[in-house]
């Protein structure tokens, strides 16, 4: 498993939603919303014998908006946070056909934090979602 090619997945998988502007990695700068980019949030090495795998788990951050749209980029946001729907996180994880030469499990255990977020040195209207792979 290469962790690259799993975090180059999951980003691709959100990449289906239409008018996401999505990235495996931070962009920099940011100059389109609402966009999407896959953090890596830790690493779990050898759970399980013979201790040669790996549990990854990555942060889905998603941007909507400046921080003045706060009502507008809320409103934005719910469609995002559905079970299911066109712009659903959780329905574009779940329906994507991951490589299982990559992973032979992709879960997408929720959204973990709502809120403003701090973008070089500007706020953002955001939600992130927490992936675990092994």
């Amino acid at each position: 498993m290469s962790f690259t090619d799993v975090r180059k997945e999951i980003a691709v998988a959100i990449s289906q939603i239409k008018d996401l502007h999505v990235s495996a990695y931070r962009p920099s700068p940011l100059d389109q919303t609402p966009c999407a980019f896959i953090v890596p949030e830790r690493i779990e090495y050898g759970y399980t014998l013979p201790r040669r795998n790996q549990k990854n788990y990555f942060i889905i951050q998603i941007l909507f908006g400046r921080m003045g749209d706060f009502s507008e980029s809320q409103a934005t946001i719910d469609e995002y946070l559905d079970y299911s729907g066109d712009k659903s996180i959780y329905n574009a994880v779940d329906a994507y056909e991951f490589d299982k030469s990559l992973v032979n499990h992709v879960h997408l255990e929720g959204m973990t934090e709502y809120g403003i977020f701090d973008y070089d040195g500007t706020p953002y209207v955001g939600a992130r979602f927490r992936v675990e792979t092994y």
